[in-house]
């Protein structure tokens, strides 16, 4: 029988759902906590004011997941707690 490579996402096991996330998953197969997927705040207008003008930390409203190898959108949440993580 041949053993799967534990450090590539097509050997994950199917079972594995992240946190509030539904196991959503990129084309290539990372999910929002492989170090190929990279989170993009949004901001309110008043947040993004601070954010990038002051650089006072700000929580945004929104975070999506973002596959930097094939770049797809492919995860967000607006979960509060989640949002305060990204501070």
């Amino acid at each position: 029988m041949d053993q799967l490579d534990p450090t590539t996402p097509a050997s994950a096991p199917a079972s594995d759902v992240s946190e509030a996330g539904g196991g959503r998953r990129c084309e290539c197969g990372f999910d929002r906590h492989h170090p190929m997927v990279s989170p993009e705040r949004f901001y309110t207008k008043f947040g993004s004011f601070w954010v990038f003008f002051f650089g006072v930390s700000y929580t945004p409203i929104r975070v999506a997941y973002r596959c930097r190898v094939c770049d797809q959108s492919f995860d967000e949440t607006t979960d509060p707690e989640l949002l305060h993580r990204y501070i």
